[in-house]
């Protein structure tokens, strides 16, 4: 029983900790993406 809880925690830790990874990429991409085409224009 108490085992099977862990198991759900953890999961939902990594759900959130994809989640949150997937943001930081996209924010990262659109930084670079941004800055580098600020200085082009």
């Amino acid at each position: 029983m108490a085992q099977e809880k862990i198991m759900k925690y953890i999961e939902s830790l990594y759900d959130l900790a994809d989640f949150f990874w997937t943001l930081f990429f996209f924010a990262a991409v659109n930084d670079l993406f941004f800055n580098n085409n600020a200085g082009k224009f």
